[in-house]
């Protein structure tokens, strides 16, 4: 968007090189924290908000809250969003080399999903070892080092961060998901860009409601 040349939308995104990545995953990081995901969803709210529709603290992202399982939902729903379907989207992108590449992209990224849904569940809740941990996120859920080590961290072991993050990106992907195939893309859209108003996982699920 915009007028003579000027983007509507504008920002610098950065990646630390440090961190290997392959195509595919990149493709999906980008997706999830960029467009449609994070960036698109917080610009939004920064229009709104500039228009006078919705007070400056929402401008404010707020960790560990029910906004949080919303907008973690949402980013992890983007093929979903644009397409309709995952499959489709993966389809639509006339390279099956780079469909199937993306596929087990995305599909490792659920698992990573249960990982840090999993991680202090099974370590504060239930008592595992942390290498029993360590053993699940990198051979269940079929995570590499990096990633293990990271979720055996914060994750796993901090009494706040982990039980009331790490389950958002589980919970909010299926409810998104779910939102999308009851009610479709564009009223999902629609309600998750804050049309009606600021959403949360809650309120979400109410305006949609609303709508059917």
């Amino acid at each position: 968007g915009g007028q003579n040349g000027r983007p509507l939308l504008q920002g610098l995104f950065e990646y630390n090189t440090e961190h290997r990545i392959t195509r595919p995953g990149l493709h999906h990081l980008c997706a999830h924290e960029v467009m449609p995901g994070h960036y698109l969803n917080a610009a939004v709210i920064d229009l709104l908000w500039r228009g006078g529709n919705v007070g400056f603290e929402s401008t404010v992202g707020t960790m560990l809250t029910p906004s949080t399982i919303f907008q973690e939902g949402w980013a992890q729903n983007t093929y979903e969003l644009l397409y309709g379907d995952r499959e489709v989207a993966l389809a639509a992108l006339g390279d099956e080399r780079l469909a199937n590449q993306l596929r087990i992209e995305l599909i490792n990224s659920d698992l990573q999903d249960k990982a840090k849904h999993n991680a202090s569940l099974l370590f504060q809740g239930r008592g595992v070892s942390l290498d029993e941990v360590k053993r699940h996120i990198g051979d269940d859920c079929v995570q590499w080092d990096p990633i293990v080590k990271k979720l055996s961290g914060i994750w796993a072991q901090d009494s706040v961060f982990g039980p009331m993050y790490g389950p958002a990106y589980v919970i909010g992907r299926e409810a998104v998901n779910d939102a999308i195939k009851t009610h479709g893309s564009q009223k999902v859209i629609q309600v998750g860009l804050h049309y009606d108003g600021l959403v949360d996982l809650e309120t979400f699920q109410t305006k949609l409601a609303r709508l059917s």
